[in-house]
């Protein structure tokens, strides 16, 4: 997985902040894919698939600053990711099985340091989607579908206007 979010924060407070980002988000699966077969087994299938996302989200980050600058936090709000192209390749699998939007929550930690009108900081994130990545109904006697959950690790920068 890799991705880049540029974000604004439009209410900064000293103990929390608003924010909103924009970004670009590519899910990769290049091994084994376990598909509920509605049995009580699994397809296996050995392929590869690649999701690009436009994804949107808004955020309320709780922090405590201390006198030196680093302010930990941890941020909750809602997201939604619009599918921008897939590369699929699994036996069963169709195209038009993919959702074309996901949307769900993002959960995060992490730390940022404030100097002058710089910020620089680390953050871990998991997206947790409320639908599923694919919805493949082709066997309309069974029901076969792909959920995901993703963690990004980040590196954040920032630049105070005023």
């Amino acid at each position: 997985n890799h991705f880049i979010f540029l974000g604004l924060e439009y209410v900064n407070k000293k103990y929390f902040t608003l924010s909103s980002n924009i970004g670009t988000l590519t899910r990769e699966d290049r091994s084994l894919l376990y598909v509920p077969s509605g049995t009580n087994s699994s397809l296996i299938l050995r392929g590869a698939a690649v999701f690009k996302y436009l994804s949107l989200n808004t955020t309320l980050n709780v922090r405590y600053p201390t006198r030196i600058g680093i302010a930990p936090f941890i941020s909750l709000g809602p997201r939604v990711d619009f599918l921008v192209s897939s590369e699929v390749n699994f036996d069963y699998l169709k195209h038009d099985d993919l959702n074309k939007a996901l949307y769900g929550v993002v959960s995060g930690v992490g730390v940022q340091y404030e100097f002058s009108k710089f910020q620089m900081g680390l953050r871990t994130d998991i997206l947790i989607n409320f639908n599923k990545i694919i919805d493949n109904r082709t066997y309309r006697t069974e029901e076969q579908t792909v959920s995901c959950k993703t963690q990004l690790y980040g590196l954040t920068f920032g630049y105070r206007l005023r």
